[in-house]
């Protein structure tokens, strides 16, 4: 994961480093952040529910916490990639059909 992503993208960074040593409003424009953009995120409005065990559950959410990480972050992160790395697989199928 880089940088912007971890921060939120470059807006955050250089308000993150404006708050941290106290610089004056300019000082992000100045390294050429543009202060207007916002990360777009899409807006999550659905749930997954699923059935666990509950000891893999816990041992789940313990190594998550242990990582500094949330469930659901992680849980959004696989569901991401698994579509990413599947998506034109089904793609491909459905065109040949």
């Amino acid at each position: 994961m880089g940088w912007l992503a971890f921060f939120g993208g470059e807006c955050n960074i250089a308000a993150y480093i404006q708050l941290t040593y106290r610089l004056p409003t300019v000082f992000p424009v100045l390294l050429g952040f543009d202060m207007t953009k916002k990360h777009k995120t899409k807006k999550k409005d659905s749930q997954l529910i699923i059935r666990i065990n509950t000891e893999e559950r816990e041992q789940f959410i313990n190594l998550c916490e242990h990582l500094d990480t949330s469930a659901a972050r992680e849980i959004r992160h696989f569901i991401r990639g698994f579509i990413k790395e599947n998506d034109t697989e089904v793609e491909t199928e459905k065109s040949e059909s």
